[in-house]
Parts: C-alpha cells; sequence; structure tokens
C-alpha cells in the first residue's frame, strides 16, 4: 500500500510484512520504518492536515500514528477480516474502515 499527504509534504507504504516507512517527498529522505501491523499492510491514508498515518492490515486492525513522532495514537479493532480501505472524514473527526468481513465501520476519533 502507498499514500501521500494532501499537501504533498510526505510519502508512506506498507509492505506485507506490516512495517510501513515515512519519506519526507521533496528530499527522499527516510524518516521512520516502523511494524504497524502484525499481518501486511492492506491499506493506508493520510489524516486531511497530514498530521497523521492511518493504516489497516491483514489482521483487521486500524492503527493512527502520529507523524511528527511515529507512535501509536490510536488502535482499533472490530473487524474480523482484512481491510481493505481505510479513509478519514474532511474534518479528520472520523475514521472509517471496510474489511473483507463485509463490514464498514465510522471510528470516532476526536475524543
Amino acid at each position: 500500500a502507498v499514500c501521500a499527504s494532501r499537501d504533498g509534504a510526505y510519502v508512506a507504504s506498507g509492505s506485507a510484512s506490516g512495517t510501513c516507512a515515512v519519506w519526507e517527498a521533496r528530499s527522499g529522505r527516510l524518516l521512520a520504518r516502523f511494524k504497524a501491523h502484525f499481518k501486511g499492510v492492506t491499506t493506508m491514508t493520510f489524516t486531511p492536515c497530514g498530521s497523521a498515518l492511518v493504516t489497516g492490515g491483514e489482521d483487521g486492525a486500524v492503527h493512527a500514528w502520529r507523524v511528527s513522532a511515529l507512535d501509536g495514537m490510536v488502535a482499533l479493532v472490530g473487524h474480523s477480516k482484512k481491510l481493505v480501505s481505510v479513509r478519514c472524514s474532511s474534518d479528520g473527526n472520523s475514521i472509517i474502515s471496510a474489511s473483507e468481513d463485509g463490514t464498514a465501520r465510522v471510528w470516532d476519533v476526536a475524543s
């Protein structure tokens, strides 16, 4: 999986081993590489403001990571099969996820 922040400042990739990497787009400098999921990363997106990276994986979990520190902000568990898509609402207060288990979920992450 790959994605870019809306402002073009960051590019991220996720691998079949569950590892994510984040680069500064302009310089190509690797900012961080970290284990995001127990299984492969299947989908990812940046929040609208670019402050967090949201990932979904084969493990059925959704995680949000602060770009500044690349530490886990939130882990959302509720799907029973791999994630096929994650998106953020335009205000960044909700994460929407869809899974091969046939469900879509809206997660309130504002609080």
